[in-house]
């Protein structure tokens, strides 16, 4: 829960904040931010085989609305004459980074409890 409110949420309201006030382009970090999470639930299932929460989320909501907004996004970008491939290599990196940050977390905290 701390996780997806500080490290998901707040950052999307963070990166919503930033597009109104620096550029459009930057709103690409949000939509890659639900692809990756959504990917990341997805890729859960399989390699624990179980259910985890967020996975029908994942599915029902992040997977279509990140696609819909990633095609949506890149048009706008590309109209307002912006260089549409960096920022979606700034979104992807960004969303990468902040999820390999938090799955670095999660191990972490696992191999602390494991030890009490």
């Amino acid at each position: 829960m701390v996780i997806n409110v500080i490290g998901v949420w707040a950052l999307i309201f963070a990166v919503i904040w930033l597009t109104f006030w620096l550029n459009s382009g930057l709103a690409l970090i949000g939509s890659y931010l639900l692809l990756v999470n959504a990917v990341s639930h997805v890729g859960a299932v399989g390699i624990l085989r179980s259910y985890n929460p967020g996975l029908a989320t994942a599915v029902l909501l992040f997977i279509p609305y990140g696609v819909w907004s990633l095609m949506a996004l890149d048009g706008m970008i590309r109209v307002a004459g912006d260089n549409a491939i960096a920022y979606h290599a700034l979104g992807l990196s960004a969303a990468v980074l902040l999820h390999a940050t938090m799955i670095i977390h999660v191990r972490h905290r696992a191999k602390l409890n494991a030890y009490c």
